[in-house]
Order: structure tokens, then sequence, then C-alpha cells
């Protein structure tokens, strides 16, 4: 997160030519100045720095230097909080650098500060040459919360707002650009990523939320829990409120999904195809997990809809470029009763829900050729799923595991999907089901699951 936070500071430097993430804490940075290339490194800690790891890692510079000759323009120490000595230490040696902007390195003035600072040096027990700290040792004390995603995030959006090319970026724009930065670095570990290569990624990004905010959209609301005050008129408002609780999580029964919201959903969306209302959808949305299958099951991907929303402080859009890379893992197996049709789905992105379905299932009797379990490679949590792109990832790859459950093990009856997650994922999951057979959702409530909508193939 820290490297992503920098590379606009980099970009504003006309030199900057690329960036090499070595390894977890490591970061090389090349300048080319009047045809030479000079080099910066980086090392990152994610907690608070003593003087003794701060000793270990001058070290590591000093023998560095001395390997490359001198090749390096600069070495930075990045980190949250350090420890009383060595902000001491920062503070004297801003003040020789201060000093070398106005005498000479042998003025009287100038020697009393590198004097002090040598002081400084040897009281915290650090053997190093002065001149090699004053000209080329920097130390990044100035980003509180370093191993915070919230914090980098605002230092890329203030960073990317003071140069030119993106100062009139809204934040959704720099928000989806910073997801595609985050990916990016993650998966080019150990390889160069140039100037213009970084600079195309965030052009193409910014421009996939910008070219929206001119671009023609049918606004939706709709409400499950509450009746919600979103920001902006409604082009179409859908209040099922009264069917809601949330204390209870108390959800409709299946006759009134089957005879009144779904009836409802589909009557708008064929009033907005037949009015010619855009089909770049921005949903704002207080809704259940089984709503957003609904809605995004009657807006499908096929029919061209695409769906905008709000999630995790970002914008997600269903035409998301899948992550690189992003991969969930899915378990198939067999099922309590061979002659049944149906199967069972259990996708878990919050949690690992597999537990209270088994006991569920098991209470109301439920039979199911073969069960499929599907949940991210990287495990469960609330922030499983970081990004759009990430989301749509996981929902076409959980539509593929889903048909190929199917086919394999000959399954012509009903899906019985349970879920966790995010209500952007349910919506992108719901908007790819149509070719994947029919689906009886469920809904968790405080006191187990209970059967929602019904939706056909």
């Amino acid at each position: 997160m820290y490297l992503c936070a920098q590379i606009p500071l980099w970009l504003a430097d006309e030199a900057f030519a690329q960036v090499v993430q070595e390894g977890a804490d490591d970061i090389d940075a090349r300048i080319v100045s009047q045809g030479e290339s000079q080099y910066g490194l980086t090392q990152v800690k994610d907690h608070h720095v003593t003087p003794a790891e701060f000793g270990i890692v001058l070290t590591r510079f000093a023998q560095m230097e001395a390997a490359t000759n001198g090749s390096f323009s600069c070495f930075t120490l990045a980190c949250p909080s350090m420890s009383s000595d060595l902000a001491t230490l920062c503070c004297k040696l801003d003040e020789c650098r201060s000093m070398l902007e106005m005498y000479p390195e042998t003025h009287p003035v100038t020697k009393s500060t590198w004097a002090d600072l040598r002081a400084q040096a040897e009281r915290m027990g650090l053997s190093v040459d002065v001149g090699f700290l004053v000209r080329k040792v920097y130390i990044d004390r100035a980003v509180p919360g370093l191993n915070a995603e919230r914090v980098s995030r605002a230092l890329f959006a203030d960073a990317m707002r003071r140069l030119e090319r993106w100062r009139d970026a809204s934040v959704e724009a720099l928000d989806l650009a910073y997801e595609a930065l985050i990916a990016k670095v993650h998966h080019s570990r150990r390889r160069p990523l140039g100037r213009s290569e970084i600079e195309s990624l965030l052009d193409a990004r910014i421009a996939l939320v910008e070219r929206p905010a001119h671009e023609a959209a049918s606004v939706i609301h709709l409400h499950n829990w509450s009746v919600e005050l979103f920001d902006g008129p409604a082009d179409c408002s859908l209040d099922w409120s009264q069917h809601f609780e949330r204390s209870t999580r108390k959800v409709p029964p299946q006759r009134v999904w089957q005879g009144e919201l779904l009836p409802e959903l589909d009557a708008t969306e064929r009033e907005l195809a037949r009015s010619g209302m855009p089909r770049l959808l921005r949903l704002r949305a207080s809704a259940c997990l089984s709503s957003g299958l609904a809605f995004g099951r009657c807006f499908a991907e096929v029919a061209g809809y695409v769906v905008e929303l709000q999630q995790k402080g970002q914008v997600w859009r269903s035409d998301a470029q899948p992550e690189d890379g992003y991969e969930v893992h899915a378990t198939v197996q067999d099922g309590n009763d061979r002659a049944c049709e149906d199967m069972l789905v259990a996708i878990g992105i919050t949690t690992d829900l597999w537990r209270d379905v088994a006991r569920y299932v098991e209470e109301i009797g439920l039979c199911y050729r073969t069960a499929v379990r599907i949940y991210p490679r990287t495990g469960t949590g609330e922030f499983a799923l970081a990004s759009a792109a990430q989301a749509v990832a996981f929902a076409a790859q959980a539509k593929q595991t889903i048909r190929n459950a199917r086919d394999s093990y000959d399954v012509r009856g009903a899906n019985h999907l349970f879920l966790n997650g995010p209500i952007g994922f349910a919506v992108f999951l719901g908007q790819k089901l149509r070719s994947a057979g029919e689906f009886q959702c469920y809904e968790y409530r405080n006191t187990g699951y209970s059967p929602s909508c019904r939706l056909p193939a």
C-alpha cells in the first residue's frame, strides 16, 4: 500500500522511469537524468522502528552503497512510527541538510550541526559515516498508519490531484485507479513497472469511471431494511421495506417473493426496456443478499445491463475488468441422495458458512445429489473482496464452477444457494445466473436460514 501511495509522487518527477518491488518491504525506483540512470531504494516497515532495527537497516544501506559503487542516489526508510531517539536523529539530520543549503560543508555552522548528528548517532550505538547519512539516507516518517488501507488510499488520491493530468479526477475514479494499481503491483513483484505502463493503467481506470459520470444512466433505489435517503432522485424506486425487519432479520415468505416482489422487478425491467432508458443502472440499495441476487438476475448481463453501486466506500461496476490471477477455491462432494436431482451451493466470502448450512439442510431434510462449496482462495473475511475487479472475477468463476458441477453430476433440478458476502457481489453473481439452472435462494436470519426467492433458469 505504501508503494501505491508513493507512485504519484514519483510521477511528479519527469525523470522517474520505473519502479520494482523486489520483496515484501524493498522498493527500487529508477530515475533517468541527462541519460544516466540513478536508483533509489526504499525499505518499508509497517511497525514501530527502534534504534536497533534502524541500525540493521542502515548497515544494509551502507553495504549496498559500497557494493554498487555509489549508484544509488538515495536510501529511504518508511515507517509509521519510531522511537524518540530515532526521531531526534531525524531532526538533526534535517538540520544538517538545511545548513548545507546555506553554507559549505567546511563552514563552522555546518560542522557544528554535523557534530551534533554524529553525537546523537553514537548515543544510539550507530556506527555510520555521517556524510553518508546526510547525503543519501532519508526517513519517511510523515505517514501515520502506514499499514492502514484507508490512509494509503487517501494519500494516493491527494498526490494524484496534485498532478495536472489527473487534477479533476473524481473520488470514484481515483478509487478505481488505486485498486488497479494495487493489483498491478501485487502481480508484478520483481518485475519493473515502467512510467508509461503505470500512466496508461491509471488513465484507463480513471476513464472507465469518468466516462459514466457523463453517460446517461437509470437510477434505481431499492429499499429493504429501511427507506434510505440516497443522494439524488431516482428514476425508479422499489420500496419493499414493509416486508423486512432489520432487528430480527425478518424477510418475506416465499409466496411474497414469488407473488409480489419478483413480478415487480420484472415489470420494472420491462418498463425500462420499453421506454428506452439507459442500460447503465446506478443502484442505490439497502437490501438483503437475496434481493441483490434477484435484482441481478432480472437485469442480467446477457441482456446488456451494467450495474454500478457503492460498496466499501468505492464504486463497483459489473463491467469491471476481472482481476488477473484472482482465484477462488471450490470443493465438490457427493450429496446425501444420489437419486435427488437438486444441488447444494454454499458460497462463503465473509465467513465459512458450511457448518450452519449443513445443520440447516439436515434439520429440514433437504436432499441433494452433490454439494459445492466456494470461497476465496486467500480465506474468508470482511475484506476478502477488496474491489469490483475481484468481485467480478469471483462471480464469473463461481458461475463456471456451478455449471461444471451440474454437468459432472448430471444435475437437472434446482441449485439451493446459500451465500454470505457484499451486496455488490450478490448483484454481480445474479447477473450471471441465467445459464446456470434454477436457483432456490436462502436468507440467514437470527434463528437460522429460511427460503427466500426462487429464480428461474
